[in-house]
C-alpha cells in the first residue's frame, strides 16, 4: 500500500504546528512518503499526486494474484494486476457479503 504524508499550507510557516524534519523522520519510521504542500500557491500539489503515482506503478508487477481472472488492470504483457469488479459484479458470481 502505498500512503503518503502530505503536510500542507506550506506558504504559512509562521503558523507550523509541526516542524519540517519531524515530519520527514516520522514518515522515514513508517515508511510513508513525505511532501509539504501549499494549495494556495500550488506548491507541490501535482508532485504529490504524481509521486503516489509513480510509487503505485511500480508495486504494480508484486500485486499480480496467481491464476487471476481475465478483467482488471493489465500491465505489459498483459498480466491481471487488480480485479476491477464492482460488489454487484461479485454478488453475481456467487461471492461477497450481501
Amino acid at each position: 500500500m502505498v500512503i503518503m504524508l502530505v503536510g500542507n499550507k506550506s506558504d504559512l510557516k509562521h503558523l507550523r504546528a509541526v516542524g519540517t524534519e519531524d515530519a520527514k523522520a516520522f514518515s522515514q519510521k513508517h515508511s510513508l512518503l513525505f511532501l509539504e504542500t501549499s494549495a494556495l500557491d500550488g506548491t507541490n500539489v501535482q508532485q504529490a499526486f504524481s509521486e503516489v503515482v509513480e510509487e503505485i506503478y511500480k508495486t504494480l508487477p508484486t500485486l499480480t494474484p496467481a491464476g487471476a481472472a481475465s478483467g482488471g488492470v493489465k500491465l505489459g504483457s498483459g498480466k491481471n494486476i487488480a480485479s476491477l469488479e464492482t460488489p454487484s459484479d461479485k454478488q453475481a458470481s456467487g461471492y461477497g457479503c450481501c
